[in-house]
């Protein structure tokens, strides 16, 4: 390469000054002659030629493979001995070196020649490969550094060789104080900030072992001021090959949102099974109500029916009287089973939550006793919500009981009310998604025990109680669960040990709803005036005591065991039917489909269904909302709710 500078260190002046003379007839530049280590070194540091023609044996205490040792600490420059010894302890010598070249004297011009341009050529194709890989390793490098895997590297040795940002980040450690430190140094470092501090040491320990494969872990790095908290997943393998080969590459990847999918999963799954439990314990539970309701009300109805034949001074007024008082008990029971398995029967309206609440503080009072203070927060301007008050004022009960069974040496209970909106979420063009929800939220928050995470997880199911046997059915806060959700709401406790109970419900509203002034409502049975009614019921108790019943009031009646008779019936004497009333569940022909069939002979005809409870499978709200002439009654039922009820579907 012609114009190459090369330095001749040579003590022998005239073979010095023959071979500058040759190098300048080849085109390179002499760039200087030295005849002693010394000065040879102190010229390269000067001038940084592009060769050395390096003679072995030099004037002076250093020999030529010496001072190649010196200027290889810190130049990086081809050298070619030029030299009459070839003995094998000088040669091995010259090896450690690794020189470009090794002339023996005398040499010839062309062997010179060939021997100069093949080291300044070697020698660039090594600088240029080295500067091909420095460029691919920093190119690789930024790549890594911008990734969020966190990347650390040890060589064969265990020491850290190189670490990029995102392990700077999950760690809050600086490369200057990790890089060059042996791997232990590191583990000390970071095993103070896993959450298992014992299992995290011993697994980054055993990465950094002999072991020659890979090396797999999860672990928990809570959150500090200095860093957020977050999961990593480690990987650790061995280098086989390249710079680092017998090092050991580790990874440290984020899995903090697919931990967080993952415990999200494992939330809704537990939420799925505490939901299908809840269901199948209120199928029954409302399959058995049902069956208890026809038989409290024959109980009920005969006892109405008996103490009206008596008089009040007769021995066995006072039995039958008892028999009602515990047939009006056992209906309580029935309607929270029924709340708790959604299957009663919802009388709903605007409601004024505030209003109910502010009625109900009286009787509240008296259940709480007089070492409870009761409070009310109550927030103005309530919108009304489409609920049953009836069945509010049960959940209202039911958690003020609670509240006063965690208070037994006295303390407060506070009942707030507040609207909750939700706006609607926007898409990326700032659409609203849906429409804007109301709520109503009630929170009934007491000053007791509180309750541990393992009765929460139990709170809203039927039956479990934290009381003595015979203190509590179990049924107080399945029954509200299963009201609010039947509404269309949502029920939540929150609650530790030794800081209270606060119990949240959310209830649907409707602002643009007004609420009507409440009729009153009668409270004995209303005379007939001959209408005439068919009576559709397949429990033969009831039926027979609802025809007693109805005949004392001066209604006609017919009678049916089920759908199919009821049909044939009505097709003989539509004309003098006024009102057919007919259980729902029923053998043949169900309540709903006899009603369809009708409709189709009469469809003026008026309908009232009786049922122990009224899924929406089997009387869609549809059919109640469409038709005027619909009127719902739940049993068990009385003498005078029956017939008001009678009334009051006749006069629709």
């Amino acid at each position: 390469m012609k114009g190459s500078r090369i330095l001749v260190v040579e003590d022998e002046s005239i073979l010095a000054h023959d071979i500058s003379q040759l190098l300048e007839q080849f085109g390179y530049v002499v760039d200087g002659i030295e005849s002693t280590a010394a000065g040879a070194i102190q010229r390269v540091d000067e001038s940084e030629p592009d060769l050395i023609l390096m003679d072995v044996r030099l004037k002076g205490g250093i020999d030529g493979i010496d001072a190649a040792h010196a200027i290889q600490e810190n130049h990086d420059i081809p050298i070619i001995y030029l030299t009459a010894y070839a003995d094998p302890d000088t040669l091995e010598r010259a090896k450690i070196t690794q020189p470009f070249g090794y002339i023996l004297k005398p040499f010839d011009d062309r062997e010179l020649h060939t021997v100069i341009e093949m080291g300044l050529y070697k020698h660039q194709m090594e600088r240029d490969i080295r500067d091909s890989e420095a460029r691919h390793r920093s190119l690789i490098q930024d790549v890594i550094n911008v990734s969020k895997l966190g990347v650390l590297i040890l060589d064969k040795q265990r020491k850290v060789v190189w670490i990029n940002q995102a392990l700077e980040a999950y760690f809050g450690l600086h490369r200057d104080d990790i890089v060059g430190q042996a791997s232990e140094t590191f583990v000390q470092k970071i095993k103070p900030m896993f959450e298992n501090n014992g299992a995290a040491d011993a697994d980054l320990l055993a990465n950094r072992g002999e072991s020659a494969s890979a090396e797999h872990f999860e672990c928990r790095v809570p959150a500090s001021l200095e860093r957020r908290g977050l999961w990593l997943e480690h990987w650790s393998q061995p280098i086989h090959s390249g710079f680092y080969q017998g090092g050991r590459v580790e990874y440290y990847h984020d899995i903090t949102d697919r931990k967080l999918a993952e415990k999200a999963l494992q939330e809704s799954e537990a939420t799925l099974r505490q939901s299908q439990k809840m269901e199948s314990v209120g199928t029954l539970a409302g399959g058995v109500a049902h069956d208890f309701n026809n038989i409290l009300t024959t109980i009920l109805t005969n006892a109405e029916l008996a103490l009206e034949s008596i008089a009040p001074d007769a021995p066995e007024f006072l039995e039958l009287s008892e028999i009602r008082r515990a047939a009006v008990r056992a209906c309580g029971l029935t309607s929270q089973l029924l709340g708790f398995s959604r299957r009663q029967v919802l009388q709903r309206r605007p409601l004024d939550i505030n209003k109910l609440i502010a009625d109900l503080l009286k009787m509240l009072l008296r259940l709480l006793g007089e070492d409870v203070e009761l409070k009310s927060h109550l927030a103005p301007n309530l919108a009304p919500v489409i609920a049953d008050p009836g069945q509010i004022q049960q959940v209202l009960m039911n958690l003020c009981a609670n509240a006063r069974d965690a208070l037994p040496n006295g303390g407060s209970v506070t009942i707030k009310t507040q609207e909750v909106n939700f706006r609607p979420v926007e898409n990326e063009d700032g659409e609203a998604n849906g429409s804007a929800q109301h709520f109503v939220q009630i929170t009934v928050e007491d000053s007791g025990s509180g309750m541990s995470e393992d009765t929460l997880a139990h709170v809203f199911e039927p039956f479990f109680t934290t009381k003595e046997v015979g203190k509590g059915t179990g049924l107080g806060l399945a029954t509200a669960y299963g009201i609010v959700k039947q509404h269309g709401g949502n029920i939540d406790v929150n609650s530790k040990p030794g800081a209270g109970t606060a119990i949240t419900i959310l209830l649907p509203s409707k602002p643009d709803l007004t609420i009507e002034p409440e009729e009153d409502v009668a409270t004995k049975g209303v005379p007939g005036h001959n209408e005439t009614i068919l009576i559709v019921e397949d429990e033969p108790a009831v039926r027979n005591v609802a025809i007693r019943m109805l005949n004392s009031l001066s209604y006609k009646t017919l009678t049916a065991e089920d759908g199919d008779e009821a049909l044939n019936i009505f097709k003989s004497d539509k004309g003098r039917i006024d009102l057919v009333v007919t259980d729902v569940v029923m053998p043949k022909l169900s309540g709903l489909e006899l009603y369809k069939e009708l409709k189709k002979i009469k469809p003026d005809i008026r309908v009232l269904f009786v049922t122990g409870y009224a899924p929406e499978s089997r009387i869609p709200a549809s059919a109640l909302a469409d038709d005027g002439g619909v009127g719902l009654l739940q049993k068990p039922y009385t003498r005078a709710t029956l017939t008001q009820k009678i009334q009051e579907v006749l006069r629709r």
